[in-house]
């Protein structure tokens, strides 16, 4: 009975079953519950093996140390042979790389075994030491002159760092104390409280790096300073009688052979436009000179003379220019006699109201005459329509031809990048019928701060017109460049030496130089900052005027000082070695102030002269001689 209630049990509740997986029964009966999925577990993966990477050294010489690197942070120095192991473990399949990073004094250690992909073991690099072969040296020498009898010089010779001193007493060729490896760098040099009383020795070819042979090249020059031998020859507004003229402004002296010298005033005179006056030797004179004017400028004619005159001695004339006046308003070029008479204007230039484009304006630089009778000279302003100033030529022998004056170049500036607004005039070598000069601003880098050019007096008219110019450097006046040169330059040697206001290492102005070979220098094309004015050295700075060359020295002058305000004038070797300041000017009304004109130098006296814009015994200017 039992058994047959549990099989109708069973068979309602299979029945049950049934009709719910049909659907049928009621719509209110609950689903059957699925049945969950059991997840399968993860295998972890084993980490990456690693080994160790150790150094084998061997040879190592006592007392010596070698550091060791592993890719690029794993160091190992040790100071004994053996057998070393890296800190930092490598993976396997990763890359090693032993190099030496610091060899032992003394010795060359090489990597074997050091460098590939790590394995399944460790590895080890061998490090093998040997002791390196000594380097050769050799001795720096050469010759000195000019040293007076029983004087010593003291020559200091810096061998990498390592400075021996030499004492050398007489002239002749001589070896300096110390050896300089091979491949090391020397340098010869000779301290301030080492120069011999009344001497400036300098050196050239001192310095460099050494080669398979010894050094007999250096050579040391000594020249007299000559400090004394400085004076006053006039100061303008001592005549009591005629207004002789006021502040030479960038117009230095020209002498004609016989002892007389000339100059021009951009101020004073009759009208205060200026003047060109005469000095005249007179042994009853304090100065032994005689002042006389020649000629006066008048402000409704012409005025303000700048740039030095030119003395014609074939045809026993002057001439000059000035920057301002004329029908034009724009200047003019002169012609006139040593004893005052035939004043003649030759060109008028055309004025910034007169059709500048079609001639310059504003001359302001120095003449230069050739053999033939052509003058050449620049314009401040003018020549083109970007009114950046011009090179000119006139035709002295027949001046009043139309075809006598000629503009050989028109500056255009950052157009072709030339240069413009020329302040100096130009030097002409006769040798290679080249002109050479400087101009304020303009050049190839944005500085705009002035260029060194060259340009051809001769050329091939029936294919151009006028010359082609050349753009030898372009000032920067930043990285200790020299930039905005006033004068104009001197040729000695090949090359082109040089003034600029500004830029130099302390941006107080420079002396350079230019290789015309257009290579060497620090600009690889010939350039070179051959010294820098610095303000706190009472050297002047600023300097406004170009070179002198005399017996193988450059002089100049700097135009203001901060120590004394008044300027210096300086000499140096074309080298740069040597600079040495002749004279600082006091100022006042006992002395020159602010020297502004080029020098020159007088074969009759022997001496060398110049001018100074104010100071002297009225303070408007004065004129002052110096021995070389």
């Amino acid at each position: 009975m039992l058994m047959q209630r549990s099989y109708l049990t069973a068979s309602a509740l299979a029945l049950s079953l049934a009709l719910a997986g049909c659907g049928g029964g009621s719509s209110s009966s609950t689903p059957a519950p699925s049945t969950p999925t059991t997840p399968t577990p993860s295998t972890p993966t084993p980490p990456t093996a690693t080994h160790t990477v150790s150094a084998a050294i061997s040879g190592l010489a006592t007392g010596a140390s070698i550091t060791l690197r592993n890719n690029t942070s794993d160091t190992l120095t040790e100071s004994a042979d053996g057998t070393y192991p890296f800190s930092q473990a490598i993976a396997e399949g990763a890359t090693y790389n032993v190099v030496v990073q610091a060899q032992p004094t003394g010795q060359t250690c090489t990597v074997a075994n050091g460098s590939g992909t790590m394995g399944t073991s460790d590895v080890t690099a061998t490090i093998s030491c040997t002791n390196a072969p000594a380097t050769a040296t050799h001795t720096v020498g050469g010759s000195l002159t000019g040293l007076p009898t029983n004087t010593v010089l003291k020559v200091d010779l810096n061998n990498s760092g390592v400075t021996t001193t030499t004492s050398l007493n007489g002239d002749g060729v001589f070896t300096l104390s110390g050896a300089v490896a091979e491949g090391a760098s020397y340098a010869v040099t000779i301290a301030t409280a080492n120069q011999p009383s009344g001497q400036t020795c300098s050196v050239t070819n001192g310095s460099g790096t050494m080669g398979t042979a010894d050094v007999i090249n250096v050579a040391i020059n000594c020249i007299a300073t000559q400090t004394a031998a400085y004076s006053q020859v006039y100061s303008f507004g001592d005549s009591s009688t005629t207004y002789d003229g006021a502040s030479p402004s960038y117009s230095g002296l020209v002498a004609d052979g016989s002892g007389n010298l000339y100059g021009v005033t951009s101020y004073g005179g009759i009208s205060g436009a200026g003047t060109i006056y005469k000095l005249t030797p007179d042994s009853t004179a304090t100065s032994g000179y005689k002042e006389s004017v020649l000629f006066d400028f008048n402000n409704t004619t012409y005025k303000n003379p700048r740039g030095s005159l030119v003395y014609d001695s074939t045809n026993n004339t002057l001439y000059g220019t000035v920057s301002a006046g004329g029908p034009n308003g724009g200047g003019a070029v002169f012609q006139i006699k040593p004893d005052g008479s035939l004043f003649n204007v030759i060109h008028d230039f055309a004025g910034s109201t007169s059709n500048p484009a079609a001639d310059g304006y504003s001359p302001r630089g120095a003449l230069a005459l050739d053999s033939n009778g052509y003058l050449y000279g620049t314009t401040f302003d003018g020549g083109s329509s970007d009114d950046l100033g011009t090179v000119y030529r006139i035709n002295t022998t027949d001046p009043t031809s139309s075809t006598s004056y000629k503009i050989l170049h028109a500056f255009q500036g950052i157009v072709s990048q030339d240069g413009s607004t020329p302040e100096g005039g130009v030097y002409l070598d006769p040798a290679t019928n080249t002109l050479y000069g400087t101009t304020l601003y303009g050049g190839a880098d944005n500085t705009n701060s002035g260029t060194v050019f060259s340009l051809p007096t001769t050329w091939d008219t029936t294919t151009v017109d006028t010359p082609k110019i050349t753009i030898l450097h372009s000032f920067t006046a930043i990285n200790g460049d020299g930039g905005y040169p006033i004068g104009t330059v001197v040729l000695y040697n090949g090359a082109l030496y040089g003034t600029t206001n500004q830029g130099g290492t302390y941006t107080y102005g420079a002396v350079f130089e230019q290789d015309l070979s257009g290579t060497g220098g620090i600009d690889g094309k010939g350039y070179t900052t051959l010294y820098s004015f610095n303000s706190s050295d009472s050297d002047g700075y600023k300097p406004t005027t170009g070179l002198l060359l005399h017996n193988g020295l450059l002089y100049g002058t700097a135009s203001t000082d901060p120590t004394n305000v008044a300027g210096t004038v300086f000499k140096i070797a074309p080298n740069g070695t040597g600079f040495f300041v002749i004279h600082a000017f006091a100022g006042g009304l006992t002395d020159g102030q602010t020297p502004q004109s080029p020098l020159m130098f007088d074969p009759t006296s022997g001496m060398i002269f110049g001018e100074t814009y104010a100071g002297g015994a009225h303070g408007i200017g004065s004129v002052f001689r110096v021995a070389p």
